[in-house]
């Protein structure tokens, strides 16, 4: 967990820093929904869940954004070590991303799009037998690429939905998310 904090706290700063400007505007998002697992990790892992948020900064006029985003979920397993187990993998991830909303401010609906890369850890557990736990973590380098909508609910809070791809080394997830975003300040923002 400590290889995810120094990345963070450096996102945080930078997002302060470009807060800083009087036209910039800062919004917070959380939501969450089912995750699809697929690709390798889909051949050993059930559907499973995914929750998010996170921290957004509109830059100039044009609907490009940026995001410190954080994930946490969980996928079952169909018992890989011991038939009476049970089996997961939990999923945390933070990502850095970037941007594009289409449309005004003020538009009732903006569609988004956005990729954005950072680390992706995954935590297998079983309990092999009553008295003892298994446990794997494994910290990869991940990725991520999103599309969706956003509706304005009013001028401080918006509704959103998403597809999104989350991937590393081995995991492969498709998320499907909804959630709210709120400006902070001033203004509507774009997200």
């Amino acid at each position: 967990m400590r290889r995810f904090a120094v990345p963070m706290v450096l996102g945080a700063l930078a997002l302060t820093a470009v807060t800083s400007r009087a036209d910039a505007q800062a919004n917070i998002f959380f939501g969450g929904g089912p995750s699809f697992a697929t690709g390798d990790f889909g051949d050993v892992a059930k559907n499973g869940w995914l929750l998010q948020g996170g921290i957004g900064l509109d830059i100039g006029s044009k609907g490009l954004f940026i995001e410190a985003e954080g994930f946490f979920g969980s996928h079952s397993h169909d018992n890989l070590i011991n038939p009476n187990a049970k089996e997961k993998t939990n999923i945390i991830a933070f990502m850095g991303a970037l941007g594009y909303s289409f449309g005004a401010d003020d538009a009732k609906i903006n569609p988004y799009v956005l990729a954005g890369v950072g680390m992706l850890g995954a935590q297998f557990r079983t309990d092999v037998d009553a008295d003892a736990d298994l446990e794997s973590t494994e910290n990869e380098f991940g990725y991520t690429g999103a599309v969706g909508l956003s509706f304005r609910l009013n001028e401080k809070a918006r509704f959103w939905v998403e597809a999104r791809y989350l991937g590393a080394s081995g995991i492969a997830l498709i998320p499907l998310a909804a959630g709210i975003s709120l400006t902070l300040g001033g203004g509507g923002g774009t997200m």
